[in-house]
């Protein structure tokens, strides 16, 4: 099994990882102009565009469109060099409509947003930089350190996170340090207490609170031990089964009761082509409640030159929607 580093992925990005960030970096080779993705669910009477890739090989750069026909549009933006990642941004824009009365509204309808395509917005000026990222390597090609910065209000940009990467002589991650930095803003919300899944109602300062990964290799087990602020918080085994073909990710607090469960099955291309979601308690042992979202399993498929043609979701047994994937060459 090949050794993923921040998720550079050739399918689409999956929510179920434990790491992040999560860049959607999928890949579809030279000679590609864009990328549309249609979805149907079970409900619909037809496909419909969500999200469109464009690439532009001259300037080393991807750009990603979603938000079509919904309230909501995105632009994400990822710059290369040498073929590498440098920097990415993500913005946003809301296209509810101006004249609303909230006072009265009960529920958000496709009567209240205009239908914009999000290939149209002048998103320098007219939408909100969400999150701004850059990536540095060290001179044998490796990752050394993210760095995550956040907007607050308009024009507006604190750094708000540095992931520094330490490699074993194998060239294996040994340890990821996540560092969030100090700003004046407080937050409130809930946070859970060491090795427990309850909540308590929290008011923080961004000042600082440090996470860190370590990773230890067994032939076919990768074992990591997860801390918050030098405190052991979680545990997780990632399995490959070489006769199988699958990886089991588990990931346990420190008194070994289960938070997480997933397993991944590969065809002979080492191309993933199931994954199934069996246990998420809503907690991923590094200090973060995770969003349980529906749809547990997934299916993949590829095309002859092995990129993902279509993406089928199931829910607790049942079909709930299908990703197509439609390439349009130069």
């Amino acid at each position: 099994m090949k050794k993923i580093l921040i998720i550079l992925l050739f399918i689409p990005t999956l929510v179920y990882s434990q790491e992040y960030p999560i860049l959607d970096t999928l890949n579809f080779g030279k000679n590609v102009k864009e990328v549309l993705v249609y979805r149907k669910h079970a409900s619909d009477k037809k496909e419909n565009l969500i999200k469109k890739y464009v690439f532009n090989p001259q300037k080393q750069q991807r750009t990603i469109y979603t938000g079509y026909n919904s309230s909501y549009q995105y632009k994400d933006e990822y710059e290369y060099q040498n073929d590498k990642l440098i920097s990415y941004k993500s913005y946003s824009k809301c296209s509810l409509v101006d004249n609303i009365d909230w006072s009265v509204v009960e529920k958000i309808d496709s009567t209240m947003y205009e239908k914009v395509n999000p290939e149209e917005i002048d998103w320098e000026k007219s939408a909100n930089l969400n999150k701004y990222m850059t990536l540095e390597y060290y001179e044998n090609g490796k990752v050394s350190s993210i760095k995550l910065y956040e907007q607050l209000s308009e024009g507006e940009s604190y750094l708000d996170e540095e992931i520094k990467f330490i490699y074993n002589s194998k060239g294996q991650i040994e340890s990821k340090t996540y560092s969030e930095k100090g700003h004046p803003n407080v937050i409130k919300f809930q946070v859970f207490k060491p090795s427990s899944l309850e909540l308590n109602d929290s008011i923080k300062m961004l000042s600082g609170t440090m996470r860190k990964k370590r990773f230890y290799y067994f032939n076919d087990t990768t074992f990591i031990k997860y801390f918050v602020n030098g405190i052991h918080t979680g545990n997780e085994y990632q399995i490959f089964n070489p006769d199988e073909e699958t990886k089991t990710y588990t990931v346990y607090n420190p008194l070994n009761d289960t938070l997480s469960l997933s397993v991944e099955t590969f065809n002979e291309n080492q191309l993933l082509i199931s994954r199934k979601n069996i246990l998420q308690k809503g907690y991923n042992g590094f200090g973060f409640s995770l969003d349980v979202a529906a749809g547990d399993e997934y299916f993949y498929e590829y095309d002859n030159l092995k990129r993902i043609k279509k993406v089928d979701c199931y829910d607790i047994g049942e079909f709930y929607y299908s990703d197509t994937y439609i390439v349009n060459k130069k």
